[in-house]
């Protein structure tokens, strides 16, 4: 099975959203830093294998107590900014749209 590097660029980006990545709409150099960054080699390996990080995944990772640190970090900031609604009673009515977070 070949192996696959995924790659990124700002005129993949710009063809994938339909979004005007133009020098004009926003500056390039600033996309550029963010595509490196994306780049990083900082991820390792089999972080970088893993593709959709999900919780059941980044559990197998040996750095697993890093992205739970960083995740408990992130919640009690937002806790601290008053992020979080009163907690009320799931409805029982069928037709009630519940919308579960996403990380």
């Amino acid at each position: 099975m070949n192996e696959h590097m995924p790659t990124l660029s700002i005129h993949s980006l710009a063809a994938r959203t339909g979004y005007d990545f133009s020098e004009e709409s926003i500056l390039t150099e600033l996309i550029q830093i963010v595509i490196n960054d994306i780049r990083s080699k900082a991820a390792t390996p089999a972080e970088q294998a893993i593709g959709n990080f999900t919780h059941r995944k980044l559990k197998q990772l040996s750095t697993w107590r890093d992205w739970e640190s960083g995740e408990r970090k992130q919640l009690n900031q937002l806790q601290d900014l008053q992020m979080y609604g009163e907690l009320i009673v799931m409805p029982t009515d069928r037709n009630a749209n519940i919308i579960h977070p996403h990380w």
